[in-house]
């Protein structure tokens, strides 16, 4: 009884201490809701860094939400540069204030030997900062800065700003001297004449009829960017994706710029700068219509150096008769559509074709250039085993045959499986293992180890949906 009693009491002080405890921990908490922008802020400053915020909450105060760029290569409220090319530093800080988060600020400061000097402090044209470059655009050595702003009323557009530098003015030492409305931006050398042009790309979703258009903007040695070039593109489009360029030795600079139709289209605008003209020209755009109808494919895929010929190729899409598609456990099916890969010249004309079997998921393809072979076999691409098959298949009567080859891909841990004993690996990444299984059918119709080498292979950028 004695031993049962002082178990009690000892359970008694515990409760007691434990409450006592939480009591003293909640007096120290204040378990204060936060708001949502002060729990997602970018991370407190450190090191030099700690050394700019103290001159920025110098200037500016501390009832302020710091801000930061949320693409591009500036990742962070506080950015360094030297504007001017002399070596000397300066520093953007961005943030909004308390009483205003619908707009965005920054303040430049340049550094000193004893600190950090308050410049100027500007008003953005944004809720928040979308991008941040540093570019010299009349190639003398003096960046210009490039901002791009998102704006509340638009999920589409951004506003771009570039501020140049004018070390004359102490008070204010940057000047706005463009304000654009934008969908997207690269900065290139369109005319090559070595300084770099801003190549914008606009939807106008808000007109009558939806537009969109191109634009190149251009600054003089005066200082000022004016528009050097402007033309419309196929406004039937949902967004834009990849914007690239192309120069081959002794030839005009290319831009491919990808567009989404829609959960499951895409088109490449084909656009480059004609020197006799003066004029921005787009090969693959009918002049009458404004549609881009030679570059619409049914797959979310992008245009890319598939070959790696030093020539960016357009995918089209071509049905497969008789491919189909497994998406989903219930082995429903859908049609297949091989790849074509295409690349045009200038006229809009079409010179060169090659067609491939993707495997989007799984990141390789099958080059099915050999018309007979292509003619002869129908692709079976079943997404949920990660299977892609060649398939003997007869058009006229429908009938399905052999296989001539099998691709799959399993995880790392499972490659040495018994099960994949008759397979060969082709291609190994940190996580998975792509194998083949040739057969005696495919042997017969060519589809050896040359073929393997010479025709299956791994390409980047797989699937940007």
């Amino acid at each position: 009884m004695r031993k049962e009693t002082w178990l009690a009491v000892l359970r008694r002080v515990s409760v007691v201490l434990l409450a006592a405890g939480f009591a003293l921990f909640c007096a120290s908490c204040s378990f204060r809701m936060q708001p949502i922008e002060e729990l997602m802020r970018p991370p407190l400053p450190f090191g030099d860094n700690e050394k700019l915020h103290e001159a920025f909450e110098s200037s500016i105060g501390k009832d302020v939400v710091l801000k930061a760029p949320v693409s591009g290569e500036y990742h962070s409220s506080y950015i360094l540069q030297s504007l001017r090319g002399d070596g000397a530093e300066q520093a953007l800080v961005f943030y909004s204030l308390k009483a205003d988060k619908t707009a965005v600020r920054f303040c430049l400061f340049e550094k000193q030997e004893l600190g950090w000097e308050f410049l100027a402090d500007f008003s953005g044209s944004g809720s928040e900062v979308y991008a941040v470059q540093f570019l010299d655009l009349l190639g003398n050595g003096q960046k210009e800065l490039v901002i791009s702003w998102t704006i509340l009323e638009s999920k589409t557009n951004k506003v771009m700003t570039v501020y140049s530098y004018q070390e004359e003015k102490k008070e204010q030492p940057l000047r706005a001297v463009l304000s654009e409305t934008i969908t997207a931006m690269q900065p290139m050398d369109l005319d090559a004449d070595g300084a770099l042009e801003l190549f914008t790309l606009r939807q106008d979703v808000a007109a009558l009829r939806p537009r969109a258009y191109a634009r190149v903007f251009k600054m003089g040695q005066n200082g000022t960017v004016t528009q050097l070039a402007e033309t419309r593109l196929d406004a039937n489009i949902s967004g834009y994706g990849l914007i690239q360029t192309e120069q081959l030795p002794g030839k005009t600079l290319r831009v491919f710029a990808d567009a989404y139709k829609g959960e499951a289209q895409m088109l490449t605008e084909l656009l480059y700068w004609d020197k006799k003209s003066l004029q921005l020209k787009t090969p693959l755009l009918d002049s009458k219509t404004l549609t881009n109808v030679k570059s619409v494919r049914n797959v979310l895929l992008p245009s890319m150096d598939i070959d790696k010929d030093g020539q960016i190729e357009i995918p089209r899409t071509v049905l497969c008769q008789g491919g189909k598609t497994i998406t989903n456990t219930s082995a429903a099916t859908a049609p297949y559509y091989l790849t074509m890969w295409v690349n045009f010249n200038n006229k809009g004309e079409q010179t060169r074709a090659s067609y491939t079997a993707l495997m989007q998921k799984e990141g390789y393809y099958i080059l099915l250039d050999n018309a007979a072979l292509r003619e002869e076999v129908a692709v079976v691409c079943d997404e949920v085993n990660r299977e892609m098959r060649l398939r003997q298949y007869n058009k006229l009567t429908f009938e399905y045959g052999e296989d001539l080859l099998v691709m799959k891909s399993v995880a790392l841990s499972e490659a040495a499986d018994q099960r994949y004993e008759t397979y060969t690996r082709v291609f190994e990444t940190e996580t998975a293992v792509t194998m083949i299984q040739l057969t005696q059918f495919g042997l017969s119709k060519g589809l050896d180890a040359k073929f393997i080498q010479e025709n299956i292979k791994q390409y980047e950028g797989a699937f940007q949906g």
